[in-house]
């Protein structure tokens, strides 16, 4: 391998010398696969890894580069991380046969694994796609891509979905995915335009290995993308992004603003997989309240809060809202959380036990430690779309099947009944009889 490409006639398996490798390196070598990528010119051979040690591999993929300095991110005492074109590997869980590749597939890998790819999408992605003959009866989800938690602003008569973007190749759960936050917009809620990646993973950062959840609003003329970012210890952390178009956005340099580690109720640390996921910023009078996922001391996942009067200085508010659950459930934390007034009082909306679910309150800082009721279930990441006196009109994404690719559905969920529950919105037929109740198109 130290001499370049193999040959076209080489074997599927590349063995490398011992003599050449570290005790370190060889520790976590797993396998190395080599097979042909159709396209390149000339053919050639790639070596697919798992990812590695802090930073992404441009990919996941074996390279040699330069090291890096120890950052934010480093637990203490652990070294310098690799950098990004450093040999970057950690023991992989299993080693798939690798099949031949389509043009889409290769796409596919390109966009997992090449930070500068991500920045458009391939031109197979942005068709129609799965269902297109009705996006509201079948979900809706950009061509190839697995829809995840998710945030909607309106833009004058447009609505701008960001998203966590799983792509898809042959499971919608792999360790390279969530790693792109993806913008789709609509005028209808029927039909879709894709837009170039809002965000991506920023190696060797906070946000260096995964990107989840984007929370969008305005404020004072300049949009707010607030996100979770993880460090490959799994080590959860908020952060935010600004945006004077929804198009092009700007990393806050002081990211990240939130995670519970001061905090005496919470059990966080950078060093291992830690909760602070999931942001929902409500405005609250004067001040901003965020919410998200995290884990108490005792045990009990939660809903946290801190409050800001300018987004960028968190006073923490601890846990809103929090029980201990009895496993199995999924998800087991109280997740993709956000608060709204109803009336006089407060709704707040998680994600547990298989579905969407909500408390009521009177105070957004302190909800009532009783029995949830079920909103949606099955469907998970409820965000309001728009409110018309007790209706309102939400979305929430799932899965049809165990392991297969999420989409958006749309949802009706009337407070004037005596048990609130979301009622789907069949079809596009009937989402263009809610335009005129809602004020759409």
């Amino acid at each position: 391998m130290a001499g370049g490409i193999p040959p076209r006639d080489a074997l599927s398996i590349a063995l490398v010398k011992p003599s050449v490798l570290s005790s370190n390196f060889m520790d976590h070598l797993h396998c190395v696969l080599v097979f042909p990528v159709r396209g390149w010119r000339g053919g050639g051979y790639a070596i697919p890894f798992e990812r590695g040690s802090r930073k992404l591999c441009p990919s996941g993929w074996a390279t040699a580069g330069r090291p890096v300095t120890r950052g934010w991110h480093s637990p203490a005492g652990a070294g310098e991380y690799p950098g990004p074109n450093d040999i970057c590997l950690r023991r992989a869980p299993d080693c798939r046969k690798v099949e031949t590749m389509d043009r889409r597939a290769e796409e596919t890998i390109k966009i997992l694994t090449d930070p500068n790819y991500a920045a458009a999408y391939p031109e197979w992605m942005l068709g129609p796609g799965k269902g297109a003959d009705d996006f509201v009866r079948n979900g809706y989800a950009p061509r190839g891509t697995d829809l995840r938690d998710f945030g909607v602003v309106r833009r004058e008569d447009v609505f701008h979905l960001f998203f966590t973007d799983f792509r898809v190749n042959a499971s919608s759960k792999t360790a390279h995915q969530g790693t792109i936050l993806g913008h789709v917009s609509t005028c209808d809620l029927i039909d879709w335009e894709v837009h170039p990646v809002a965000l991506q993973v920023d190696p060797g950062h906070w946000d260096g290995y995964h990107a989840w959840s984007p929370n969008v609003f305005e404020w004072k003329g300049v949009y707010h993308l607030f996100y979770t970012g993880q460090i490959e210890t799994l080590s959860q952390a908020i952060g935010f992004a600004t945006s004077t178009d929804l198009v092009t956005w700007t990393r806050y340099p002081g990211n990240p603003v939130l995670h519970p580690g001061f905090f005496d109720w919470s059990i966080w640390s950078r060093t291992h997989q830690s909760d602070c996921r999931d942001p929902h910023v409500m405005r609250l009078g004067d001040e901003f309240v965020l919410y998200y996922t995290a884990l108490k001391n005792d045990g009990e996942p939660c809903v946290a809060a801190a409050k800001s009067p300018n987004l960028v200085d968190w006073e923490d508010c601890g846990s809103v809202y929090s029980f201990l659950p009895t496993p199995p459930v999924s998800p087991l934390a109280l997740e993709s959380s956000c608060v709204h007034e109803r009336g006089d009082g407060y709704v707040l909306f998680f994600s547990h036990n298989y579905g969407t679910n909500y408390v009521l309150g009177d105070d957004p800082l302190h909800f009532p430690r009783e029995p949830y009721k079920v909103a949606w279930p099955n469907h998970l990441g409820i965000e309001l779309v728009a409110r018309k006196g007790d209706r309102w009109l939400v979305s929430a994404f799932r899965q049809a099947k165990q392991n297969r690719p999420a989409r958006l559905y749309f949802g009706i969920l009337d407070w004037s009944k005596p048990e609130p529950a979301v009622e789907i919105v069949p079809d596009r037929g009937t989402m263009r009889v809610l335009h005129a109740e809602f004020g759409i198109g």
